[in-house]
């Protein structure tokens, strides 16, 4: 299989077309954006969702195309079969056939005919199939009509070459073990479908915990890779002393270098922040000639491993301050594959639960009476944490709710007390490390950087140019300090009682209502810009908007409250 030139390699907001958000968008909205098409085409839709049909008319209508829609795959066949159509929009499920079983059919009688596929399934399986039979690209429900509009065009546009050239094609295997449907995992799985069979570098970046070296294994796995050719180096372990040995090999060719032991594989390097200086001059001599030279017999060894490299470090940081080398930086971040952290993909929580139950439960208790579980109040009990420690710090959770708890099914009783028990570890761990700072205290130290290379400190100037301006806001203090004013208040006002339970969700509802609010009212409403203002997803955005009964009105400068 050969590598295709993707769209998935373009920045994107997040897909959130589905049912009902295409409807309230006109196709007028998205006609307007586009830019006027390369050439009118006949384009043919299968879909069996008649909004989804009647909307992408509309639009692609709009700019010139003739479109014709179908509610079922039989038509469609037929169609192709007529030699109708220089581009096919089709859904996986249609009631009468599978549009991925269709794609191999079209592709052998029609191999210059460009397919776009679209799917609710939302699973890397689904994304990687789609690849691998010729798809020109795959859109998971929901999505963005503009996207869908931008990747239209481009499929007209440019010429597609098919895959279909005798080179081995992938055998998919179910069972890799990423776990997600939620729409921040979407654009993972489009890249890693697009990455397997491209000789390609990729670095992953994500927070600790966020599966990194999982991703590289699943990469690896779908690329065709054995088990016993995913080495995983340690970057840290890497000394001066034994640079040599670890790049080279030994004299006596009894220990293979890093590369040998990876060739016809993977490389996984792990954090190359850790690397010093003399290593990453040396790796990236080696990098841009593409081989090394043995110690062995002195003779140049050419690389035949991919590099998959994991951080969560901002390395372009690093490098701004001489503290990493840029030319390896470019040479090992060939593609940038982020991984979300857990508190941006809570709709994937349940699922992850019931993979960990299943992973750490004997197979015969589950074939015998299905296996303990966690009830869907409990599950929705944990979405509440903010998992610090991501997916990593999830797992570890539900093993020990399995040690502790021998019920048949765990309840939210048990949930809340071990998330308290959790909490309270946090904290105390918080309070004891003498080098921790609060967030006031280290935006004020420091101008950090998040992993996605976007530089969060540019928010603290803003703030302290606005306090300085603002006598009354700068003589306040902190947020900090008026948030600390009012609980101490609050506290004092129940005298020696307790407040009821609850107090921390009460607090950040509290906190979020206003922070929506007026960020709403500085974009007239506008979700997009929001979403962007606050580093959140699109559709966590219109979550907390539901969540916290706000009423959005485009255009008007303040949001309305829902009456409860």
């Amino acid at each position: 299989m050969t590598w295709q030139k993707s769209s998935v390699f373009r920045a994107t907001d997040g897909p959130s077309f589905g049912r009902q958000s295409m409807i309230g968008a006109p196709a007028s909205q998205a006609s307007n954006s586009a830019a006027a098409p390369s050439r009118q085409a006949t384009i043919l839709v299968a879909d069996d969702d008649k909004s989804i049909r009647t909307v992408l008319s509309q639009a692609l209508g709009r700019l010139g195309h003739h479109v014709r829609s179908t509610a079922n795959g039989t038509t469609l066949w037929k169609w192709v079969q007529e030699g109708a159509g220089d581009l096919v929009i089709t859904d996986v499920m249609m009631p009468d056939s599978n549009g991925l079983e269709l794609l191999p059919k079209i592709r052998h009688i029609r191999p210059d005919l460009k397919i776009i596929v679209m799917s609710a399934q939302n699973t890397l399986m689904t994304a990687v199939q789609a690849t691998e039979r010729g798809a020109f690209e795959y859109l998971p429900k929901p999505f963005e009509l503009a996207e869908l509009i931008k990747t239209v065009e481009q499929a007209i546009t440019e010429r597609f070459h098919p895959s279909d050239d005798g080179a081995e094609t992938l055998h998919v295997e179910a069972g890799f073990p990423i776990v997600g449907r939620s729409t921040a995992m979407q654009e993972v799985y489009r890249v890693i479908a697009r990455v397997v069979a491209a000789p390609i570098n990729v670095m992953l970046v994500g927070e600790p915990g966020t599966g990194k070296e999982l991703a590289a294994r699943t990469i690896h796995g779908l690329a065709g890779g054995r088990a016993e050719n995913f080495i995983v180096c340690n970057l840290g372990g890497i000394t001066d002393e034994n640079l040599d040995q670890i790049f080279a090999g030994d004299a006596s060719g009894q220990k293979p270098s890093l590369f040998e032991k990876a060739a016809g594989g993977t490389l996984f390097l792990d954090d190359p922040a850790d690397l010093s200086a003399a290593a990453q001059a040396r790796l990236q001599r080696i990098l841009q000639q593409g081989g090394y030279h043995r110690a062995s017999d002195g003779q140049f060894a050419p690389l035949r491993c991919r590099f998959i490299s994991s951080t969560h470090h901002d390395l372009n940081a690093l490098a701004a301050d001489g503290m990493f080398r840029l030319d390896l930086l470019y040479r090992m971040e060939e593609l940038r594959l982020p991984l979300p952290p857990l508190r941006d993909r809570v709709d994937d929580i349940g699922e992850l639960v019931d993979h960990f139950l299943r992973l750490y439960q004997p197979p015969s208790a589950i074939k015998s009476t299905g296996g303990r579980q966690i009830s869907a109040s409990a599950k929705a009990a944990l979405a509440t944490h903010s998992w610090p420690g991501n997916v990593r710090e999830l797992e570890n959770f539900v093993k020990r709710l399995l040690v502790l708890y021998s019920q048949s099914d765990i309840g939210v009783s048990v949930v809340d007390r071990e998330l308290n028990v959790l909490r309270d570890a946090q904290l105390s761990a918080k309070e004891r490390s003498k080098d921790y700072f609060s967030p006031a205290d280290y935006l004020k130290q420091q101008r950090p950087r998040n992993v996605d290379g976007n530089e969060r400190g540019r928010m603290d100037v803003g703030e302290n140019r606005w306090r300085n301006s603002n006598p009354q806001v700068r003589d306040a203090g902190t947020l900090s300090d008026s948030v600390e004013t009012h609980l101490r208040q609050y506290f004092a006002a129940h005298g020696d009682d307790l407040p009821p339970p609850g107090l921390y969700h009460r607090i950040l509802r509290e906190l979020e209502r206003p922070l929506f609010e007026l960020s709403l009212a500085a974009t007239k409403g506008n979700q997009i810009k929001t979403a962007e203002l606050l580093g959140l997803n699109r559709n966590t955005v219109r979550k907390k908007l539901r969540d916290l009964d706000i009423d959005v009105v485009r255009g008007v400068g303040s949001p309305k409250r829902r009456d409860v």
